[in-house]
């Protein structure tokens, strides 16, 4: 493909998480990147209409694997709507994630969050509290 966007598998949920028959839940899903970093940091649901569509996916997954950045940086939510009760994944990206992306990409604190050199620690808020979600 030679467009800026390919398709994904993305984790969204851990069903009976810590039993011996927890199963993952993937979705798959168009991938966009925004921003100038070229990082794939934005979705949609995949339209598949083709079989070079459903080949074209099952290609960008068997390349790239299951995309855990959205799980990692973010919560999902199963959402139903009140008026048709068709039910969607609803990520919302965490707090952490916004605070990083206001830094400079030269910044310590992409590369470690610890040798932060930037001053972003000295108002000493917590970034992993419950609010991060």
């Amino acid at each position: 493909m030679s467009s800026s966007w390919k398709y994904g598998l993305i984790k969204v949920a851990i069903e009976d998480e810590g039993a011996d028959y927890e199963a993952q839940i993937n979705l798959l899903v168009e991938l966009y990147p925004l921003g100038n970093n070229g990082e794939y940091s934005s979705f949609c649901l995949a339209r598949l209409q083709s079989i070079e569509e459903i080949q074209n996916a099952q290609k960008d997954i068997e390349h790239d694997g299951i995309n855990e950045w959205f799980y990692d940086n973010g919560v999902f939510e199963w959402k139903v709507c009140s008026n048709c009760a068709q039910g969607d994944w609803d990520w919302i990206r965490s707090k952490r994630v916004e605070e990083k992306e206001k830094h400079s990409p030269d910044c310590e604190w992409h590369k470690d969050w610890h040798a932060c050199n930037c001053g972003m620690l000295d108002n000493k808020r917590s970034f992993t509290s419950d609010d991060d979600k």
